[in-house]
């Protein structure tokens, strides 16, 4: 499958939620990715037929130039559904990736991935809600655009989508992004289509179509709990992702580093006593995997020496000059060369929000740009633009703000944020020796441009003002 051209993501924040973990924190068990396929070597498929459908191996797919599941219904009419079921996968987050080929045949196609999956598929849009067991389910009817749990997602058929998604077991939400090779990718969070479900440990492909012409095809198929193991500088992830490390001063983030990791790795990380470390799937997409860790003290013997040569000398030297110095000179002082106070307008650190996202740019003809939102004294704004262009602005679990951008937008093509709070001063209502300042914590993936404030360089990381 080829890869397909990754996006901006921009994380700005003011303070991370964490678990906290004293000395070193290690995932609770020892789980590996629970299922992966990309057919390569394949000469069956692993799947078997439910009902009046067929699967085989397929190869030069589209732009695919590997090996693909083909699955089609055996043209005896009614509903066709193929399975193929594996070690369930348990925990508080499934990670889910396969890329997926819909056709443009007559009739209703489905790719559906939960748990104890059965046989389904009707000849409609909104029939899959009736079904048991979806965590999340693709659908296309008749050449339409892709719907995603009932959603219309406003992707096209005839060409690859790569999907990636994280079921949230204590949510029973799930995250999902899907790129197609050609258009503006989809990236939301729905429910469960079944809450019901413990478990993901099947996958159906399903076609309502009266007769024997291929319907989907699924590729690069892989199902997993994600899992990161940290100890004293040292981390050991199960799959593929990016590690963040985030330092803070008290709740301000004051800098963050992000590390590569592949499957079953271990690499160093540069990690102190307090920072929070973070696994997600990609800077991308931007979906955590795992639960925040706070890094505790590490196992050593300094805790017992510290204490003892540290505050001696500490409390005899500074506390006598600073008693009789200070407070004489600044009562007189600051009142006459400081006649203004600070005043916070908007204090925003974005970790009362439920993840997922909060809006996006529409492109392609017959849309227009959707309604503005506001959460607390912002109000979030996405354009238009017909010839694809792709923005969104979401929150993430941690507590930050995720900017995504597929190219520069301009003339409103793009997303922005305004603050709803009246009483901020324009600037020719300043006295003399007054400022207006905003500053945020920033982190980006790919270099770009602040308009007023300058160039920012990819991996930059840190506060701004």
């Amino acid at each position: 499958m080829s890869k397909l051209k990754r996006a901006l993501s921009v994380i700005t924040s003011a303070a991370i939620a964490a678990s906290v973990f004293s000395a070193f924190a290690i995932s609770a068990s020892a789980n590996v990715t629970k299922y992966s396929n990309d057919w390569e070597a394949a000469e069956t498929t692993g799947f078997s037929n439910v009902a009046r459908s067929t699967a085989a191996p397929a190869t030069g797919i589209g732009s695919n130039t590997g090996t693909s599941v083909m699955m089609q219904n055996d043209g005896s009419g009614g509903q066709g559904t193929q399975r193929m079921k594996f070690d369930a996968a348990t925990g508080d987050k499934v990670y889910i990736t396969y890329d997926i080929y819909f056709t443009d045949q007559a009739g209703s196609k489905y790719v559906a991935v939960g748990s104890e999956l059965g046989r389904m598929g009707k000849d409609s849009y909104n029939d899959i809600a009736t079904e048991t067991g979806i965590a999340l389910a693709l659908q296309n009817y008749t050449g339409g655009t892709i719907y995603l749990n009932e959603t219309n997602t406003g992707i096209a058929t005839q060409q690859w989508l790569k999907v990636s998604a994280v079921a949230d077991f204590s949510t029973k939400k799930v995250a999902v992004t899907i790129t197609p090779e050609t258009g503006a990718a989809y990236s939301g969070t729905v429910d469960f289509m079944d809450s019901s479900i413990s478990n993901i440990n099947s996958v159906t492909l399903n076609a309502y179509i009266k007769s024997a012409n291929p319907a989907l095809y699924l590729d690069n198929f892989s199902v997993s709990v994600p899992e990161l193991e940290y100890k004293d500088g040292i981390v050991r992830a199960n799959i593929a992702g990016t590690v963040i490390v985030a330092s803070f001063d008290g709740d301000r983030m004051t800098g963050a580093k992000t590390y590569n990791v592949a499957a079953d790795t271990t690499i160093e990380i540069d990690a102190a006593e307090g920072d929070k470390i973070m696994f997600w799937d990609s800077m991308t997409n931007a979906f955590p995997l795992i639960d925040t860790i706070t890094v505790g003290p590490a196992a050593t013997e300094e805790p017992t020496t510290t204490p003892t040569a540290v505050p001696t000398p500490t409390p005899t030297a500074v506390p006598t000059p600073t008693p009789t110095a200070a407070p004489t000179e600044a009562p007189t002082e600051a009142p006459t060369e400081m006649p203004v106070t600070e005043r916070i307008y908007v204090d925003e650190s974005f970790d009362s929000y439920t993840a997922g996202t909060v809006i996006a740019s529409a492109s392609g003809e017959g849309n227009s740009a959707p309604d503005a939102v506001t959460y607390g004294n912002i109000t979030y704004k996405a354009g238009y633009r017909k010839d694809g262009i792709y923005d969104k602005i979401s929150f993430t679990s941690g507590g930050a703000l995720s900017v995504l951008g597929t190219r520069f937008g301009s003339s409103g093509r793009g997303v922005l944020f305004t603050f709803e709070t009246a009483d901020i001063p324009a600037v020719s209502e300043l006295a003399d020796g007054q400022v207006l300042a905003m500053s945020f914590d920033m982190a980006t993936s790919s270099k770009f441009t602040v308009t007023g404030y300058g160039e920012i360089a990819e991996g930059a990381l840190g506060s701004a003002s």
